[in-house]
């Protein structure tokens, strides 16, 4: 029900408020210009009106297009080729429950056995994982600047204002906050 509640929004609803809000700013400026608010509908022919909303769905189905080509999984994940040398190694300890979601959590792995591990030797990882079935979320854009976190399989789904990566700053300050306790 919310997906296809989100897709009426984003691709028949949104739209038709843009026209609305052209129409009324031509009302507006019809009676800044003329005294009356309708002397511009007047002469808009039908023709015009249909042009305007072929414009409209238009721009937002390139809006789609080009946001489904920029989005590249591939570039946002992290290398999965050889370490190196200098950098450290890490593995999964567990994870943390933050904005209905779990974030994995893992902590070095290359510390000398006698050293205490520090809040700062462990990480948050991104993506966030489906707190039903611990599926890794996928996000994607919609219309308004907000992002869609949903399971591949179908069994979640969470509206939020900003990407995996901002989320994760925060949520590995609280990690580290709780660990310093």
């Amino acid at each position: 029900m919310k997906k296809s509640t989100e897709l009426f929004l984003a691709h028949f609803l949104y739209p038709l408020l843009v026209i609305a809000v052209l129409a009324i700013g031509n009302m507006i400026i019809s009676r800044i210009n003329t005294g009356d608010f309708l002397t511009y509908f007047s002469k808009l022919r039908l023709y015009h009106w249909l042009l305007l909303s072929f414009a409209v769905f238009l721009v937002f189905i390139i809006g789609k297009l080009t946001d489904t080509s920029k989005r590249n999984p591939a570039l946002s994940m992290p290398s999965m080729g050889p370490i190196k040398s200098g950098r450290p190694t890490y593995r999964e300890l567990g994870e943390h429950l933050y904005e209905g979601v779990l974030w994995p959590i893992s902590q070095r792995t290359d510390l000398p056995a006698n050293v205490v591990p520090s809040p700062e030797d462990y990480r948050v990882e991104v993506p966030p994982r489906c707190p039903t079935c611990k599926t890794d979320l996928d996000q994607r854009k919609i219309f308004g600047g907000r992002i869609v976190w949903s399971c591949p399989r179908g069994d979640f789904q969470i509206v939020k204002s900003s990407n995996y990566n901002v989320f994760q700053e925060t949520v590995q300050k609280l990690v580290r906050g709780e660990l310093r306790k």
